[in-house]
C-alpha cells in the first residue's frame, strides 16, 4: 500500500498520476505535517479507491472570516445591550424626576411604518414658566398607540405629559412605553452575543481538532460502506458515504462523511461498498476523512 500527496489533474480524463518515487515515499512519510493542503491517493493492487479535495488546511482554516462573523455579531450584541441599558436608565428617570404637566395636542399623524403597517404620531406643545416670569414654548412629537390616537386627534385636545426638569425639551406622553423596544432590544442583544459565544466556542474548538490530527494524526486506509451522490447546482456534487477502519489497537469505527466536489470527478469513480478511503487518525473520538 502506497501514500504520497497528489493534485487533480486540469482535466480529469487526462491519466496524470505519477508513481512515487522512492525519496519522494520517504519525505511524505518524514514530514511533521503530512496532510496540510494535500490530496492523499491510496493505491493497492486490488482495491479501488477514493480521492477527495481536503477540505482541512490546518488550524487557521477559514479563520480570518470566522473572526470577522464573531465580532460583527459581538459589536452588535453589545450595542443592542447599550441601547437597552440607556432605554431603561431613560424610563426609570422619567418615572423618578418628570414633572407631569398638561400639554395641548396640535396635530395628529397617520403614516405607514417600514413593514407596511399604520403608525400613529400626535404633536403636542406646553408652556413653562422660568423663574424670572420668563415664559417658553416647548414642542414635540411622538408615536402612540390608535388608542390614545383617537382619544386626542382632535385639534386643541389636552393630553398629560411629563419632561425632565433638567432638560424641557426631552418629555414623553404619559401613559406610553418603550418596555416592549427594551424587550426586542435585550433579545437582539441575548442573541447576538450568544451567537459570537457559541462561534468562539466552535472555533477554539475546530483549532483544537485540526491541530491535535496535525501533531498526532497517523495516515489509515478505511473502508466505504455505503456511498451516494447527489448533484446539486452549478455543477458541483456531494459524496455521502458511510465507512469503517480499523484503528492501530485493533477496534473497528464506523463513521459518515460527505466530500463536495465537481459532478465530473465523480462520475470517474467507481463507487461502491468496498472501495476504500483515506484517513487521518489521532485517537477514537479526534479523526476526518481526507
Amino acid at each position: 500500500m502506497t501514500w504520497y500527496p497528489e493534485k487533480y489533474p486540469e482535466n480529469p480524463n487526462q491519466k496524470q498520476w505519477r508513481s512515487p518515487s522512492p525519496a519522494n515515499h520517504a519525505k511524505f512519510r518524514s514530514t511533521t505535517r503530512p496532510f496540510k493542503g494535500a490530496i492523499l491517493v491510496f493505491s493497492s493492487t486490488n482495491l479501488p479507491y477514493v480521492r477527495g479535495e481536503t477540505k482541512w488546511t490546518g488550524p487557521h482554516r477559514n479563520l480570518s472570516l470566522t473572526a470577522t462573523f464573531i465580532a460583527v455579531a459581538g459589536i452588535f450584541g453589545l450595542i443592542m445591550l447599550f441601547l437597552c441599558i440607556k432605554d431603561t436608565l431613560y424610563y426609570n428617570d422619567f418615572q423618578q424626576n418628570g414633572i407631569e404637566v398638561s400639554a395641548e395636542v396640535s396635530n395628529g399623524y397617520v403614516f405607514k411604518n417600514k413593514r407596511g403597517d399604520l403608525s400613529y404620531a400626535l404633536a403636542y406643545s406646553f408652556i413653562l414658566t422660568s423663574a424670572d416670569g420668563a415664559k417658553k414654548t416647548f414642542t414635540a412629537q411622538q408615536t402612540v398607540d390608535e388608542v390614545i390616537f383617537n382619544a386626542h386627534r382632535s385639534d386643541l385636545s389636552t393630553i398629560s405629559i411629563r419632561y425632565l426638569s433638567s432638560n424641557p425639551n426631552i418629555s414623553e406622553i404619559s401613559g406610553t412605553s418603550h418596555f416592549g423596544l427594551e424587550i426586542l432590544e435585550m433579545g437582539l442583544a441575548i442573541v447576538s452575543l450568544a451567537v459570537a459565544s457559541f462561534m468562539v466556542w466552535y472555533t477554539v474548538r475546530d483549532i483544537n481538532f485540526n491541530r491535535l490530527l496535525t501533531e498526532k494524526g497517523q495516515p489509515i486506509l478505511g473502508t466505504i460502506k455505503q456511498a451516494r451522490i447527489v448533484e446539486h447546482e452549478q455543477g458541483k456534487a456531494s459524496l455521502r458515504f458511510s465507512y469503517s477502519f480499523i484503528t492501530p489497537a485493533g477496534r473497528t469505527i464506523s463513521a459518515d462523511h460527505q466530500l463536495l466536489t465537481r459532478v465530473e470527478i465523480y462520475e470517474q469513480l467507481q463507487i461502491k461498498p468496498g472501495t476504500a478511503v483515506g484517513i487521518v487518525y489521532a485517537d477514537d473520538s479526534h479523526f476526518k476523512v481526507l
